[in-house]
């Protein structure tokens, strides 16, 4: 229960100093860059608050650590976690710096909404079979739901998600930061699949040539 409070803490002070950074402090109309692409965003971003507290509910400590793969790639945790704090800069240059105004046109910050809605309700219908599979006594290959078409299909929710946060918040920093998020998951993938491949051997090679990695029918 300590480490769902802190993890809740965690959220909801980074989700307060994103709207600290968006906020036009000393302006008569302070929260003119709140708009509907950026209020759509917090709500979601709440949506997957709580699935990451759903799964601190029910996963034990020992199984959080092997679904975050801790067991076979510590560092991606840790990277994945400096780049979340230093992803605050995408807020700031949104409500502050504004370093590319040209990116800022209606149209692709709703269409960066729809991406960014998307891959949470993508997040959230893969985590439910994770869970389904981490609950489950036995050892098995996940191969239902996303997964009958895309082996990691998290990343792809992960890389449309950073994308989408990048187009409602019309920053080239946060094009930056979905280049960087794409190499590190190419690191990730090598791992994961290679620790695959150890563990479920032909049955997991055999998926291997039926699937795509992250997008069907590109990669």
């Amino acid at each position: 229960m300590k480490s769902l409070a802190k993890m809740l803490l965690l959220a909801f002070v980074y989700l307060a100093i994103a709207l600290g950074c968006i906020r036009q402090w000393g302006s008569t109309d302070p929260w003119q860059r709140l708009d509907v692409p950026v209020v759509g965003f917090f709500v979601l971003a709440l949506l997957m608050t709580w699935n990451v507290s759903r799964l601190f509910r029910r996963l034990p400590p020992e199984k959080l650590r092997e679904f975050a793969g801790l067991h076979f790639d510590p560092l991606t945790e840790r990277i994945g976690g400096a780049l979340t704090l230093l992803e605050i800069s995408v807020f700031l240059d949104y409500g502050q710096w504004r370093l590319a105004p040209f990116l800022e046109w209606d149209l692709a910050r709703n269409l960066g909404i729809a991406l960014f809605g998307l891959a949470v309700l993508t997040w959230l219908w893969v985590d439910r079979h994770l869970l389904e599979a981490f609950l489950s006594p036995e050892l098995r290959l996940i191969r239902s739901g996303p997964f009958r078409h895309v082996r990691h299909p998290r990343y792809t929710a992960l890389l449309a998600y950073k994308s989408g946060v990048a187009l409602i918040f019309a920053s080239a920093l946060g094009w930056l930061f979905v280049v960087v998020w794409a190499l590190v998951l190419v690191r990730r993938v090598r791992m994961e699949e290679r620790f695959l491949e150890e563990t479920f051997g032909e049955e997991y090679r055999q998926y291997a040539a039926e699937t795509a990695r992250v997008l069907p029918g590109i990669l």
